[in-house]
């Protein structure tokens, strides 16, 4: 169970559809939005909470996130994180300065944001044993995995969709991709990406220092011609 908090600043947050009350102070917001997930959800712990957003200046994100801690420090909340951020310094600064460290980030997985390469974000989240996330993976993506005659033809030699190719690469980054599918079927399908992952038919992770981890080469397993082919599909010009 995982939810956020998103600041009432915030230029994309539905003003009419406040999970709190817009006039209080920003800790009592984040008060009443954790207290309405837990109410909402019929639940009295949420596996994580994440901040959604960059907030600034250092100040003010520092008590934002001392009250996520003090949901941790009651057993309320689990694992905290951010959403929407890319910029590693910022990411580094919470990190040394929170009690209860950062050990997601979930980030839109798209060209306009670099897929989080140049940054070199996802070596530092390695570095720090944090989880990435990834959403708008198919839909920010889709001249990829609909309409790419490459990726068509790998998702074939392994009998996959190309969405489940693409998915399959993005966890090959470390990353875990968020489907917001209500189809059961492609519902059923991005389950079994993961099932595939865990058994090593494909290549599961980066290896350190941004190689690929050794792994078994016989049938069944992707080279590294092929993952640089789905790269050069999505526009991601170096795996890190």
């Amino acid at each position: 169970l995982q939810t956020k908090f998103t600041p009432v600043d915030f230029r994309k947050q539905d003003r009419k559809r406040l999970p709190y009350d817009g006039s209080a102070n920003e800790t009592d917001q984040i008060r009443q939005s954790v207290e309405g997930s837990l109410r909402n959800l019929g639940t009295d712990y949420l596996d994580a909470v994440l901040l959604h957003h960059p907030i600034e200046p250092p100040e003010r994100l520092a008590e934002a996130w001392s009250v996520l801690e003090s949901f941790v420090d009651e057993g309320k909340v689990r694992r905290l994180g951010l959403c929407d951020v890319h910029n590693v310094d910022y990411l580094r600064r919470l990190h040394e300065s929170a009690r209860v460290k950062p050990t997601i980030v979930q980030n839109r997985f798209h060209g306009n944001r670099g897929f989080d390469v140049k940054n070199r974000l996802r070596p530092y989240l390695r570095e720090i044993g944090a989880h990435y996330q990834t959403f708008w993976t198919l839909t920010g993506n889709v001249r990829a995995w609909r309409r790419s005659e490459v990726v068509a033809d790998i998702a074939g030699q392994y009998n996959m969709t190309t969405a489940q190719i693409i998915y399959a690469f993005v966890m090959s980054l470390g990353g875990s991709p968020l489907s917001g599918t209500k189809n059961l079927t492609h519902m059923e399908e991005d389950l079994e990406v993961q099932r595939l992952v865990e058994s090593g038919r494909v290549l599961r992770k980066l290896g350190e220092g941004g190689g690929l981890r050794n792994q078994p080469t016989g049938e069944g397993y992707w080279n590294d011609e092929e993952r640089m082919a789905i790269a050069k599909e999505l526009g991601i010009s170096e795996l890190v």
